[in-house]
């Protein structure tokens, strides 16, 4: 009896345990923009720059020596494509060179970083518009094991939360 008991407690225990660390819950939602669409994607863009290597000891910095914030919201032209493969893009450093093709959609994130864009069920690559000496590139650093650059994929009457760190100017 004492053993089902204590048996009963550790599955509830452990139920609660995973529970609390879905990626889906709400602790580990970066975006707290209001939200107003219904399908599409949503989320908030970051901007992260210097040295970001841990030192053990050391308390993190949240701003550089010049008094900058290391990772803040950032302003951003955010452009849509239809899926697109790392080998349909040329890089150029840490950027890509502007696709050819005319992107399905953009939208602009805010000061806070925040954005929203409404979409019909589909998979898409999702890049920032970077700029560099005067000339246009897109950003994106998340792939999947096909090979597909920044893939997201929106489902009908669903909403997807994507949140992106711009992370070129970094170092790790």
């Amino acid at each position: 009896m004492k053993n089902a008991h204590l048996s009963s407690i550790f599955c509830l225990l452990f139920i609660l345990t995973m529970a609390s660390c879905n990626p889906k819950s709400s602790s580990y939602k970066v975006s707290n923009c209001a939200v107003k669409i219904s399908q599409g994607v949503y989320g908030r863009v970051f901007w992260v720059a210097g040295n970001q290597m841990p030192v053990i000891g050391v308390k993190p910095k949240k701003k550089d020596s010049k008094g900058n914030q290391q990772t803040k919201p950032v302003k951003r032209q955010l452009l849509v494509y239809p899926l697109m493969s790392r080998n349909q893009l040329q890089a150029s450093g840490r950027l890509f060179q502007v696709p050819n093709t005319k992107p399905f959609a953009t939208t602009m994130a805010d000061e806070d970083g925040c954005f929203q864009l409404k979409l019909p069920p589909g998979r898409y690559s999702i890049f920032t518009q970077e700029e560099d000496k005067g000339q246009k590139f897109v950003f994106a650093n998340i792939f999947d094991g096909q090979g597909n650059v920044n893939p997201v994929e929106v489902k009908s009457m669903k909403l997807t939360e994507l949140n992106i760190k711009i992370n070129y100017k970094a170092v790790f």
